[in-house]
């Protein structure tokens, strides 16, 4: 994949570049407008192949430094992190640890930031109110509607695995309710790139 088609899905999210990386991803919008598909589609078999690579502990270790660093770092007074925040963050976990690193960590962020799209505020208050960690409930919850999301891309885009980043873009794009592009993208990235 060229440099300038490395794309990072957060910046769909915050209008912003991590890695000196472009925009591939969905515009602000929320769609599957910007870049074309083959871009689009070069990101996400990347994004598979980096998550895939980190394996089970690296998986958990890079979600929970930026999710500790999200929380502590870049929550911003009232409302979301920070994009700025997110970005340098996403650069120090990474580091010189290359490109494939920083592909898992935009996944990882885009999961971060699109929690509350996922999981309802009902579900939420349910969780702290019943749960003695609320992070752990939260973890399971989250892996649960990612699993619904994966059943119903595997029924809605059939096919084989030489074709899955492509599916799994025209599936997303398809898609006429949350997540948008871009979270149902790292959604479902981070769910079957962990299950391979």
């Amino acid at each position: 994949m060229r440099a300038g088609a490395r794309a990072v899905v957060v910046c769909a999210i915050a209008g912003a570049a991590i890695a000196g990386a472009t925009i591939v991803g969905a515009a602000s919008g929320g769609g599957a407008a910007a870049g074309g598909r083959d871009e689009r589609v070069a990101y996400i078999a990347g994004a598979l192949d980096a998550v895939r690579g980190l394996g089970g502990d690296g998986r958990a270790t890079l979600e929970d430094t930026l999710y500790t660093g999200a929380r502590t770092r870049c929550r911003g007074a009232h409302g979301p992190p920070a994009p700025a925040c997110l970005l340098e963050l996403a650069r120090e976990t990474c580091g010189d640890r290359g490109a494939a690193c920083h592909l898992a960590a935009d996944v990882v962020l885009v999961a971060i930031t699109s929690e509350q799209d996922i999981v309802d505020e009902q579900t939420r208050l349910r969780l702290v109110a019943t749960s003695p960690d609320y992070r752990a409930a939260m973890k399971q919850e989250l892996h649960a509607r990612r699993a619904l999301l994966a059943a119903e891309f595997v029924l809605a885009a059939p096919g084989g695995d030489d074709a899955l980043p492509r599916r799994i873009d025209a599936f997303c794009a398809r898609r006429e309710r949350d997540p948008a592009w871009q979270r149902c993208v790292a959604a479902l990235v981070w769910y079957i790139g962990g299950a391979s």
